[in-house]
């Protein structure tokens, strides 16, 4: 019999690695195929029917035709397998195909990922192409440029926002920087959202993780800042925890901080007292708010209200004043009392709310109810999500409807029905079912798009700046009425043409406006909109009736109504 994983309960196996007891609430007994969670398993999984993994949130179809060879999570298309266990098919939008066993995991590829040895690449998240010459020699995570590697295990780059060169074997983890991230020593730098700067002067010394300030290390991986408030530096080597470092990780006495989402210092003196992130000794905390039992191999204990985040704990995790706990996956009850006094995430009690805004029901099961506007953030909730006013909910992976009503009102994140933005950058497109389409050239963070603009604000004029200096081809796009339009309620009209006035400044910048008659408006159909953050802008074409115009006409009108976008723009600032 295999070893657990991260169970909460007790998690009984009858077959080689027929159960990974991953977000249990109680006892995982399996009995017959098709009757556990097989996820990412280091040994065997044996299945004996088609289908029988864990189809996840799959919008198509999940088959199987050997033992185990597909865990289809949130996959848009098929994933189908020709060898045992060879794909982890996990939110690709195109194929994803292995030609030897285990040797790829396709992670939400845009293009393709072709592996030609085993396990030799892992495409995560590519905007291009992943090409790996060496085995196990680049993780391609989220690049906006290219990602090229020339040694083994050279680079992981991690949405930059600009290059990532690595000129030395595993140098550099450019991870969703803000400013540049340069290395000029092997391993010396994993810039995580860093706000600033984050340069390092040595090998593999920092770990700059959503850092609100500087994160600076003068010795070899001495510290991981991950989410703190105010500075976190360590003086002993990897004392912490060394995370994604490609050196060595050692520490003199056990185990002894992970500085987690702190609020200030966050300072040891005893064995895990802090932050136990898989640590291989024990995790005990003396007092309260000292801990974040994270996958903790020992106890975790808590004796004072608002003193901990219970995170895959194996004991109790009761929260007795408002807002005082983070409920993640206990094997407890998770009970709150006042509101917007708590996240329930993965209780396994219920999660009611009964003010606005008082709770993020994340992957509850009991129900989620809401009766307010702007009160909530549905993910993956059991019921419905319903919003009723402007801006008032995150649907994200919503078993329900998702409906909008205003402009700039959602982030649709995964949904399942449409994604519909009425204004220009009104709306960041992440993984959307539907289409993911801006009005201007590139006038959004349409996260996984082809493009690679950027939109900035210049005084009355949308600037858009290209990164390859090309414009974006503009389709049909589906909007609802806003409220500054002649149209009232709930309406949904199309944009049947679009007309662009662009000018170029140097090499990289545009700027445009965005006009179009309206289809459907009753007899609305000379009306003008300028497309604009929280505005619109209704101008009238007098005696034209633009279907019946040829094309030169046609292009005359547009530049026609270009200049009125223009002016009205300005009359309208």
């Amino acid at each position: 019999m295999l070893p657990l994983i991260l169970c909460t309960g007790e998690c009984i196996s009858w077959y080689p690695c027929d159960c990974l007891c991953f977000l249990c609430t109680g006892e995982c007994i399996s009995l017959y195929p098709c009757d556990c969670f097989c996820f990412l398993c280091t040994g065997e999984c044996i299945f004996r029917y088609p289908c029988d993994c864990l189809c996840f949130l799959c919008t198509g179809e999940c088959i199987s035709r050997y033992q185990c060879d597909c865990l289809c999570f949130l996959c848009k298309g098929e994933c189908i397998s020709r060898y045992p266990c060879d794909s982890l098919c996990f939110l690709c939008t195109g194929e994803c195909i292995s030609r030897y066993p285990c040797d790829c995991l396709c992670f939400l590829c845009t293009g393709e990922c072709i592996s030609r040895y085993q396990r030799d690449c892992l495409c995560f998240l590519c905007t291009g192409e992943c090409i790996s010459r060496y085995p196990c020699d680049c993780l391609c995570f989220l690049c906006t440029g290219e990602c090229i590697s020339r040694y083994q295990r050279d680079c992981l780059c991690f949405l930059c926002t600009g290059e990532c060169i690595s000129r030395y074997p595993c140098d550099c983890l450019c991870f969703l920087c803000t400013g540049e991230c340069i290395s000029r020593y092997p391993c010396d730098c994993l810039c995580f959202l860093c706000t600033g700067e984050c340069i390092s002067r040595y090998p593999c010394d920092c770990l700059c993780f959503l850092c609100t300030g500087e994160c600076i290390s003068r010795y070899p991986c001495d510290c991981l800042c991950f989410l703190c408030t105010g500075e976190c530096i360590s003086r002993y080597p990897c004392d912490c925890l060394c995370f994604l470092c490609t050196g060595e990780c050692i520490s003199r006495y056990p185990c002894d901080c992970l500085c987690f989402l702190c609020t200030g210092e966050c300072i040891s003196w005893y064995p895990c007292d802090c932050l136990c992130f898989l640590c291989t000794g024990e995790c005990i905390s003396r007092y309260p708010c000292d801990c974040v039992c994270f996958l903790c191999t020992g106890e975790c204990i808590s004796w004072n209200p608002c003193d901990r985040l219970c995170f895959l704990c194996t004991g109790e995790c009761i929260s007795r004043y408002p807002c005082d706990c983070l409920c993640f996956l206990c094997t407890g009850e998770c009970i709150s009392w006042y509101p917007c006094d708590r996240l329930c995430f993965l209780c396994t009690g219920e999660c009611i709310s009964r003010y606005p805004c008082d709770c993020l029901c994340f992957l509850c099961t009991g129900e989620c109810i809401s009766w307010n506007p702007c009160d909530r953030l549905c993910f993956l909730c059991t019921g419905e999500c319903i919003s009723w006013y402007p801006c008032d909910c995150l649907c994200f992976l919503c078993t329900g409807e998702c409906i909008s009503w205003n402009p700039c009102d959602r982030l649709c994140f995964l949904c399942t029905g449409e994604c519909i933005s009425r204004y220009p950058c009104d709306c960041l497109c992440f993984l959307c079912t539907g289409e993911c389409i801006s009005w201007n050239p590139c006038d959004r963070l349409c996260f996984l798009c082809t493009g690679e603009c950027i939109i900035s604000r210049d005084s009355h004029l949308l600037s858009l700046t290209c990164f390859k200096a090309q414009l974006v081809q503009f389709l049909p796009l589906v909007i609802i009425q806003g409220p500054h339009s002649h149209l009232r309620g709930p309406r949904r009209i199309f944009i049947e043409w679009v007309a662009v006035a662009v000018g170029i400044v140097g090499r990289e910048r545009v700027v445009g406006f965005i006009v179009g008659p309206l289809r459907g408006a009753t007899r609305a159909d000379s009306t003008y909109f300028i497309l604009e953050p929280m505005r619109a802008w209704r101008i009238e074409r007098a005696d034209v009736n633009y279907n019946n115009l040829n094309p030169e006409r046609r292009r005359a009108a547009n530049d026609i109504a270009a200049a009125k976008a223009h002016n009205a723009l300005g009359d309208n600032a």
